[in-house]
Parts: C-alpha cells; sequence; structure tokens
C-alpha cells in the first residue's frame, strides 16, 4: 500500500521535500521499486529507487524538488508515487502551484457595429506562463450581465453582503429573461440550488433583534439590514419563496433602525429597502431631504463666517465643515431618493434630483464616490450604476466583473433594467478575432443567442509580443457586438517588496522555544495554602493571570501537589536561522491603517507545509477569522486610523527552503485602498538533520 506525503500548495521556486510510504502487508519480505513522477519540477535524486520491505514493514523515501516550472494556467501538477514490485500500487494526489511575482492587470471593454483595433500593451518582464489575454465576445448586455454571475457565484467568502450578491443577480436575471421570452437553461437548472443555499445561510446569518450584520455573531448594521431585506423582497417579487417570518422580523428592524438612526445615508437605505411599505416611504422621504438641506444650509454659514475668522478659529471651522459634510446625503443615496419620489408617485421631486445629478455627472457618463470617504457608498461604479438605473426608471467593467461584490451586483441590476429597453434579440453576425495580425479565435451569433454566456477566447503570454501588440475584431452581419479583453498575468520579481496604498503591513515571525527557569509558573489556587504558611516575605510577580515563585526551596515544596510540572515555552523573534520540523511559529502581523475604515479583509499567505493551530484569534480589534488551505483571513467591520495587530500560530510540518507570499489588507468595497507586506523565506530542516 503506497501513500504520498505533499503540501497542500506549493509556491514557484521553492524546494520542497516529497514523500512516499509504501507497507507491505504481506507475511514475507518484498523487493519493490518506488519511483516519483513529478512534472515541472527538478528532483535532486534519481526518480526510482529499489528497496526492500519486510514482511508487514514498511519503508519510507523522500526527494526533494525545486518547482522549477508552472502549470497551464489554473491548474496543479499531479504528483504520482508507484510501488512496483509482487504487489504494486499507486498515488496520485494534485499539487497547486501559486506563482511568484507582483500581478498586474489590464482591461479593456467596449460595443461596437463594426470592427474595431485597439492596442495594448504586454510588458516584457510578465512570466510567460503566468497568464493570458483572455476575449469576451457577446451579441447583447445579457452576455456581460451572465459572465459577471460567475464572479459573484465563485467568491472565495460567505459573508450576509457577498451570500446575498451572490444569488440576487440570479433572480433578477432569470426574471427579466422571463419577462422578455428568453430562455436560459443552464440558469434555470442552477437557480434552484443557488436560492436555496443563499437563503439558507441569510436565514441562518438573521440577528435575534432581526437585523443583519456582515456575519452572524457582529453587532447589527443598519446598511446590511437594508441590503438584505431589498433582495429579500426583490427575491419575492420574481417568485421565489422567501420566509414571511425571516421578511417580516427584516421589515421590523428596518423600521426600528429608522425611527433611531441619525445617519442620513443609513436612512435612505433603509427607506430604500421598505419600499413595499410605501406609507411609510412617503411619510419620511420628505424628513430626510429637509434634514439634508438644514446641514447644506449650516455649511453655507460656516463657509462664510471662514472669511473673517482668525488662523485658530479657522481650524476649528474646517473640523466641523469636515464633520457636517460627512453627513450630507452623497450622489448614491440621492439617486435612491429620486428613484423612490419616482416610486411614490412624486415626479416632480424625483426630476428636480435627477437634474442635479446630471450636472454632477464627469463627461456626462460617470459619477464618483465621495473623495477621501471609504464607506458602503463611495465606489464610483455603484455609484454611477444606481444613478443610472434612477434615470432609466423615470461602464467601467474588469474583466468578469467590476470592483467588488457590491458594486458588480448595482451594475448587473442597471444593465438588466438597460436591457429591457435595448431588446436586442436578433443578432445575426460573425465576429473573428486577431492578435497582431494573427487568427485567435471567431464567433457566430444567431437569434435566441442573446441569452447565451458570452463566447471566450484565451491568447496565452507565450503568444504576445513584449510590449505593444493589437488586438482586432472583425465583424460581419447585423447586429452589435460587446467586447472585453482582460491581460492578466504575474511579474517576475526576485523579491516581492511592500507595497501602500492605504494600508502598511509588517509582518512578523516568533518561535516557540524551551526555557530554562529557576522557577516554575504554577495556578494561584495551588499556592494559596502553602504560600499562607510561611513566615517571611515569598517572591512573586503576577504574569498573565499566574503567580510566578521564585524562591526554589518554595518551588520544590510545591511540586508533590502539582502533576506534569514542567516550565512553559517562550516566543522569540525568529532570526536568519532555519527552523525544523515540529517547530511551533506565531504570526503577527502589524496593519497601519491611514484613514477610518469599514469593511477590511486582511489576508495573510502561509507558507507551503506550516499547518495552522487552532488557537483562540488574537487581534487589538474585533475580527473575524477564517482559515484557508493556503491563507488565513480577518475580516474586520471598522478598523480607526492607527496601528492595529492581529496573530494566529502554526506548526512547521515539511522540510524545504519555503516563501510565504505577501500578507495584505484591502477595503471589500474599494480594493483600490490596500496595501501588503513584503514576502517571507523560510529554510527548513527534518526532525532529522
Amino acid at each position: 500500500m503506497s501513500c504520498l506525503l505533499l503540501p497542500r500548495f506549493a509556491v514557484q521556486d521553492d524546494e520542497i521535500t516529497f514523500s512516499a510510504i509504501v507497507h507491505n502487508q504481506s507475511e514475507k519480505t518484498q523487493s519493490s521499486e518506488i519511483s516519483l513522477e513529478a512534472p515541472g519540477i527538478a528532483l535532486d535524486s534519481p526518480e526510482s529507487v529499489k528497496v526492500e520491505i519486510p514482511a508487514g514493514g514498511t519503508v519510507k523515501r523522500d526527494w526533494k524538488g525545486r518547482i522549477q516550472n508552472l502549470p497551464p494556467q489554473g491548474s496543479s501538477f499531479r504528483i504520482t508515487a508507484i510501488a512496483r514490485g509482487d504487489d504494486s500500487d499507486g498515488v496520485e494526489l494534485p499539487l497547486p502551484i501559486l506563482v511568484h511575482g507582483a500581478e498586474r492587470r489590464a482591461f479593456l471593454s467596449g460595443r461596437t457595429f463594426a470592427d474595431i483595433s485597439r492596442p495594448f500593451s504586454a510588458p516584457p518582464s510578465l512570466i510567460p506562463e503566468s497568464g493570458g489575454l483572455t476575449v469576451s465576445l457577446s451579441p447583447s448586455l445579457m452576455g456581460p450581465i451572465l459572465e459577471s454571475l460567475e464572479y459573484l457565484a465563485t467568491y472565495p467568502y460567505g459573508c450576509t453582503e457577498q451570500t446575498m450578491s451572490s444569488f440576487l443577480p440570479d433572480i433578477a436575471v432569470w426574471k427579466t429573461l422571463k419577462e422578455m421570452g428568453i430562455r436560459n437553461e443552464k440558469l434555470e437548472k442552477e437557480l434552484p440550488k443557488m436560492v436555496k443555499t443563499g437563503l439558507k445561510r441569510l436565514y441562518d446569518y438573521q440577528h435575534p433583534d432581526g437585523g443583519w450584520g456582515w456575519w452572524e455573531s457582529d453587532a447589527t448594521n443598519p446598511y446590511l439590514t437594508a441590503y438584505v431585506v431589498w433582495g429579500l423582497n426583490l427575491a419575492r417579487e420574481a417568485g421565489i419563496s422567501v420566509d414571511s417570518y425571516v421578511l417580516r422580523r427584516g421589515m421590523e428592524s428596518s423600521r426600528s433602525l429608522l425611527s433611531r438612526e441619525k445617519d442620513l445615508k443609513a436612512r435612505t437605505l433603509l427607506l430604500y429597502a421598505s419600499l413595499s411599505d410605501s406609507k411609510l416611504v412617503h411619510a419620511h422621504l420628505d424628513q430626510v431631504m429637509t434634514a439634508n438641506t438644514s446641514l447644506e444650509r449650516e455649511i453655507e454659514h460656516l463657509q462664510k463666517r471662514m472669511d473673517r475668522a482668525s488662523q485658530a478659529d479657522r481650524q476649528d471651522l474646517e473640523a466641523k465643515i469636515g464633520n457636517l459634510d460627512n453627513q450630507l446625503l452623497d450622489t448614491y443615496s440621492m439617486a435612491l431618493l429620486a428613484e423612490m419620489y419616482g416610486a411614490t408617485g412624486q415626479k416632480s421631486k424625483a426630476l428636480r434630483i435627477l437634474r442635479e445629478l446630471k450636472a454632477r455627472a464627469i463627461g456626462g457618463a460617470f459619477w464618483e464616490g465621495r473623495h477621501n470617504r471609504y464607506g458602503w457608498t463611495d465606489n464610483g461604479v455603484e455609484v454611477t450604476a444606481v444613478v443610472v438605473r434612477a434615470f432609466l426608471k423615470s461602464g467601467r467593467r474588469r474583466g468578469k466583473a467590476w470592483d467588488s461584490t457590491k458594486d458588480t451586483v448595482a451594475a448587473l441590476l442597471t444593465f438588466l433594467e438597460a436591457a429591457r429597453g435595448t431588446r436586442e434579440l436578433s443578432p445575426r453576425f460573425k465576429a473573428q478575432v486577431f492578435v497582431n495580425g494573427k487568427p485567435s479565435g471567431e464567433a457566430s451569433f444567431e437569434p435566441g443567442d442573446a441569452a447565451k454566456t458570452p463566447v471566450r477566447l484565451f491568447v496565452p503570454l507565450g503568444d504576445l509580443q513584449p510590449g505593444e501588440n493589437v488586438l482586432e475584431i472583425r465583424k460581419s452581419g447585423e447586429g452589435r457586438l460587446y467586447y472585453s479583453a482582460s491581460l492578466e498575468a504575474f511579474e517576475k520579481v526576485d523579491r516581492i517588496r511592500a507595497q501602500s496604498w492605504g494600508f502598511r503591513i509588517v509582518r512578523h515571525y516568533h518561535k516557540k522555544v524551551a526555557t530554562q527557569r529557576e522557577f516554575v509558573p504554577l495556578e494561584p489556587s495551588l499556592l494559596l495554602s502553602r504560600i499562607g504558611k510561611r513566615d517571611k516575605p515569598v517572591d512573586v510577580t503576577i504574569s498573565e493571570g499566574k503567580l510566578i515563585i521564585r524562591d526554589p526551596a518554595l518551588v520544590e515544596d510545591l511540586k508533590p501537589m502539582v502533576k506534569n510540572l514542567q516550565a512553559e515555552g517562550e516566543w522569540k523573534t525568529l532570526d536568519s536561522g532555519p527552523l525544523s520540523v515540529g517547530d511551533e511559529i506565531q504570526v503577527d502581523l502589524e496593519v497601519v491603517a491611514d484613514a477610518n475604515y469599514s469593511y477590511v479583509i486582511v489576508e495573510d499567505h502561509r507558507p507551503a507545509g506550516f499547518e495552522i493551530l487552532e488557537t483562540p484569534m488574537a487581534s487589538t480589534t474585533q475580527a473575524r477569522r477564517e482559515d484557508r488551505d493556503r491563507k488565513v483571513a480577518f475580516f474586520v467591520g471598522h478598523l480607526p486610523k492607527g496601528t492595529h495587530r492581529f496573530a494566529y500560530r502554526m506548526r512547521v510540518e515539511t522540510p524545504g527552503r519555503l516563501t510565504a507570499l505577501p500578507a495584505k489588507a484591502e477595503l471589500m468595497y474599494l480594493p483600490e485602498v490596500r496595501g501588503n507586506s513584503e514576502e517571507a523565506s523560510f529554510e527548513v530542516l527534518s526532525g532529522s538533520q
């Protein structure tokens, strides 16, 4: 019987020890040839070795190998151990390989009735095997929408927002296709399962007060409560069976939050989620607008005082104006108000807001979020989507998605409104794709293809020219072509350095080492009786809730009272020396936030063969931790400006020379606000060395 020992993954250029174990279950000695097949990995010894295995015995064979090449994009190497002899056996396991490099992305998209030619650049420093150019072709808006559903469905985390964002668009797309008389068999087949899974998780995440937070056990959040209630109402309107008790409790929580919420943007979202209660919405709309107008007038008054104020007074006034400005309704909220005024029959008020929004547009087509603001409503893509949807009812895309799950949903729902109006149902054309004049593929579209997933063509990076390239699409026939192209690859670097765009991260490692002490830490309850009998002071200190006795005679006196008495290890900063299999390591992440942030994710990549220990999470701020095969993730609802620390522990299990890719922090809904640490390198010796 054969067994193959591999880490969960490896990083390009890692040197790893691969082990095969063969057990002889027969009653006689067997001759066997053990071999390791490891494509893409440079082994330091022959692949095969002949061994004698005694009856009932076991033989272990080690190979050291360097991850020299990369597997095809998105796949793993298959590592195979085979024992050939009287009783042959073999085992094959996948080994995912992570690229050692700096991620680089470039995107372009558009629509056309004719041929197009678009230049793009592929830097010479990109690793040839690490990616390539993906071109998507579709005859309607529904194509990009369906493509983005894949991004939402496969997002690796499952908080309240991402759960809602993963299945709500599926419902909206299905409803729109149904209204347009178009069928998508794949979506119709998969929708019930996706909806069932998503609804169950949302039901489980509901808090005792009826609201929702980012997770099931954090504080109720007005923005997330509004988002879920809005989504559940949309699902019910689309004909999906929604638990009425859950929805009723959510609506009650929304009304309760609305009655005491001071934040005008949160109140607007809570009202929008309650659109099914037109009486409630009608009663509160003018209140929100009036409060916003009062803030604007107060800001105007303070700005007039600035002209004649002293320098000291000006600083105070600037702080007050900044605080009031942060309370004002933003473009996102104003668009929701316009939609609500229209839905409640107050067309003149809706048009007045839309005229103001039109004046705010950049180039007539894009609306920005607030500068230096990092909240729920500050993503430019999502702001634009919500404004456009408001206009449709009275882009900017990156590959298959926009910036985050939440703004992708906003953009998709807006495009669905547009798709209802374009009626692009009768395409009949052919599109041929050329890169640098060479054919790269083609697609033909007929009536009935409007609601199908886009045709995707992939051009490996090795087929592109270093430097400038040209993407050409030649179109013949009737209909509009929607296209997008994304170049995604990694740039070769000797060492990945720390970078900061709003976050700074420093990663520290500590190793648990045995300590030689002249004293032993003991539980206080075991000491009181003996200490009380002594007629002289006892030399003690308190450390981590324990009394530490430094009197050797007293320690000896106490030993019979304590089972398994031993000194604890200490955590010392890891120096440049090697580690050994079995060592315990503590990772300390020091994250510096340049401003007050909301909805932060901190991810730390582990080295191959370092396994997480199940220890309580340590951090200086409230966070949720999730352990994955390749990394540890911390989710923080609110991260104030300043320095914060997160920690976890690992055990070393695989010998070799290993790399830990950088830790990173970013805003979930504004991922351009981010930062990463530098990489880290380790040498790990086997226990016998």
